[in-house]
């Protein structure tokens, strides 16, 4: 059995599983605002600290694009990138200022 819905944080995720009796949690729309959400998770339902893993946001949006461009035209990467940017900068200082220049941006 799998629980489901709304879990956008590691914190939600465990409490699904410990508070549900569920085997295991679903997340979706979590992973579009922080795609470390599943590390963290692991982290805490093993007693370690999620605060230490590395959001190294340079090196995952370097291994997005050379995945999307096995298979994906250069204009499609260009916007899959910039739509998880948007997605991925949610809660950040300037990020409304940042959504809005990355989708001026003509070329990628």
């Amino acid at each position: 059995i799998l629980g489901n819905g709304d879990i956008t944080s590691a914190d939600l995720a465990i409490e699904r599983l410990k508070n549900s009796g569920c085997d295991g949690v679903m997340i979706g729309r979590g992973a579009l605002k922080n795609p470390w959400i599943f590390q963290e998770a692991q982290a805490l339902r093993s007693g370690k600290n999620m605060n230490e893993i590395e959001k190294d946001f340079e090196l995952m949006f370097g291994s997005l694009w050379s995945c999307l461009s096995r298979t994906h035209e250069p204009r499609m990467v260009g916007l899959q990138i910039k739509k998880l940017a948007a997605w991925y900068s949610a809660g950040y200082p300037g990020s409304a200022h940042f959504r809005k220049t990355i989708f001026a941006l003509q070329d990628c």
